[in-house]
């Protein structure tokens, strides 16, 4: 073989060597390239297990801490806490599918994030039912105040009422007499002397009362409490009492003086003598005769 073949072959085999070198090289840094991929890959996986355990126990830690009076929500919450639990354990095996890990955690994540607003809007309407009722009760307990002073007013104008169609009688002017011989009478200051007991006193004006013929009806006691004359007995505040003397008069809702006479019965004793009127079964005035002597 001459020169040049030699250099023929020499030149083939460098250029083979040189690409079976290039080869080699690509080889290698391919298959080193692809396990360094491989430890970045585990070890993003590794960290990505280890937050996806992290978050699960922070779940487990939330639906603990919730609170709700719906039994529904009460039971399905925790049931979902079981299932993190449950969730947990199989985390920690590093055969897990960490996809579906990942899917249950998002999954846990939603419901989770859904009971806190479902919880956070029943708090919202219980506050403001809470609120409301508190409204309600001041209501009705305004409406019963109310109620009870309207009662109240309505008792005291009944009660006005009735004081009302009650008549008076005031300004008494009480005086012993005794019969002139020639016809009339004159005014006695002795109580021996005295035949009657005359009482003058005026029936105040009322629009209340039913105008038309009244009785009066007058009660005179002596000073030991015993009846001065007696004409009669009437009821009065439902019960029968012996009176002195009795007057008809005819009262038109005005002013109307009048003057009723009760015969002494025999000879009076000084002291004092309470007079007493009575009209409709009630007591309307009162007043006093003393005689010092």
């Amino acid at each position: 073989m001459n020169n040049r073949v030699y250099i023929i072959l020499i030149s083939i085999l460098a250029a083979l060597s040189l690409f079976l070198g290039y080869m080699l090289y690509s080889t290698k840094k391919e298959l080193t390239e692809r396990i360094v991929y491989v430890d970045k890959e585990n070890g993003t996986l590794i960290d990505e297990r280890d937050g996806l355990q992290m978050e699960l126990e922070q779940m487990q830690q939330t639906f603990a801490g919730m609170e709700t009076d719906n039994a529904q929500m009460k039971d399905s919450i925790a049931w979902q806490a079981q299932r993190i639990g449950s969730l947990l354990q199989a985390a920690r095996s590093k055969d897990f599918d960490i996809r579906k890990l990942r899917d249950e955690t998002a999954t846990l994540r939603k419901i989770m994030k859904g009971y806190i607003h479902d919880i956070d809007s029943l708090q919202r309407a219980n506050d403001r039912l809470i609120v409301e009722k508190t409204n309600e009760t001041n209501r009705a307990n305004q409406a019963e105040s109310q109620s009870k002073q309207l009662a109240n007013e309505l008792n005291s104008s009944q009660e006005l009422v009735s004081k009302g169609s009650v008549l008076t009688a005031a300004g008494f002017s009480n005086r012993g007499i005794k019969e002139k011989s020639r016809g009339g009478e004159k005014e006695v200051e002795r109580a021996s002397q005295a035949e009657q007991i005359k009482s003058c006193f005026t029936i105040r004006q009322n629009t209340i009362v039913k105008g038309g013929t009244k009785k009066l009806y007058m009660r005179v006691e002596g000073p030991g409490g015993s009846l001065i004359g007696n004409a009669g007995s009437v009821n009065i505040d439902g019960a029968p009492m012996a009176y002195s003397a009795v007057r008809e008069i005819d009262y038109q809702n005005q002013d109307t003086d009048v003057c009723i006479y009760c015969n002494a019965g025999g000879a009076l004793s000084k002291g004092t003598y309470r007079i007493s009127i009575f009209e409709s079964g009630k007591k309307i005035g009162s007043s006093e005769l003393v005689f010092s002597r």
